[in-house]
């Protein structure tokens, strides 16, 4: 086979391959547009807040405890410096 037919059949490989893709593709955005139109995704999240057995909801945890704890370096702000070059 010489490097011309060579460059010819995968010429022909990429554009099967192309073509395949843009057919999956358009199928699947048919499937998904189809399955769409009976909900959305708003739907799925509108879930209702969770209630306590006393009837009062849970109050929101606060931002310092979503946080991961400070790094060694953050609360030594010395620790930055580099060495001396002595």
């Amino acid at each position: 086979m010489s490097g011309r037919q060579a460059a010819t059949a995968l010429t022909k490989l990429t554009w099967g391959f192309a073509i395949a893709f843009i057919a999956t593709s358009v199928t699947l955005t048919v499937l998904a547009a189809r399955d769409a139109a009976t909900s959305s995704v708003i739907d799925t999240i509108s879930a209702p807040a969770p209630v306590q057995s006393d009837g009062v909801t849970p109050a929101l945890p606060s931002v310092s405890d979503l946080l991961p704890p400070p790094l060694p370096a953050q609360q030594d702000p010395s620790r930055l410096t580099p060495p001396r070059a002595d």
